[in-house]
């Protein structure tokens, strides 16, 4: 996000918002423990913004499809066992993407992208 100010320092022109990062390494593999327990899908953005999560199964999980990000730059949202499962978002090799928007602006991020791989539990 860039921001400027005005010569007398009055107002301000924002003019776009970076997008929000995903914590987790790409290309990486959920354990059977995480299977089992649930993970939470972790990243940073801008305090106060609202993140927008979407799998390429098209499967929103049980906890919804946004965060908030906090004061401290800090997003969360749980995946349950439930929707690492099969019956969830399959198995095999995922896509989450992000973007966070800033609530009151109508600024939206360009989005980025993690990729999971689920596997087959035995």
């Amino acid at each position: 996000m860039s921001i400027t100010s005005g010569g007398s320092g009055r107002y301000f022109n924002v003019s776009g918002v970076d997008a929000p990062s995903i914590d987790w390494a790409s290309d990486v593999t959920l354990t059977p423990s995480q299977l089992e327990s649930g993970v939470a899908l972790t990243g940073s953005g801008v305090p106060g913004a609202i993140v927008s999560v979407a799998f390429n199964s098209g499967r929103v999980s049980e906890k919804g499809a946004t965060a908030v990000v906090g004061a401290d730059g800090k997003w969360s949202l749980p995946l349950s066992p439930a929707d690492l499962g099969v019956n969830g978002f399959g198995v095999g090799q995922k896509y989450v993407y992000a973007r966070q928007t800033l609530p009151g602006s109508g600024y939206m991020s360009s989005q980025v992208v993690a990729v999971f791989d689920i596997p087959s539990q035995t």
